[in-house]
């Protein structure tokens, strides 16, 4: 669960709050900007969108004694 203290412009420090990254899909620029200034800084894991894909039938057929 990746989080960032955001300070809000205009308000005190003591006003600065923790939000969830998926709380801050609106403001990619500000993310961004924060990740150059700190690359160390733990980042949210890229969404990879897994590709499924139809396998035929693999299994090999035995002869079964009798």
């Amino acid at each position: 669960r990746l989080e960032y203290l955001v300070h809000w412009k205009g308000y005190p420090r003591e006003e600065r709050e923790w939000l969830l990254a998926s709380e801050l899909r609106n403001a990619p620029q500000a993310i961004a900007d924060f990740h150059r200034k700190h690359p160390a800084a733990p980042r949210p894991m890229p969404t990879m969108r897994l590709r499924f894909q139809a396998l035929e039938n693999l299994t090999v057929p035995t002869q079964v004694p009798c």
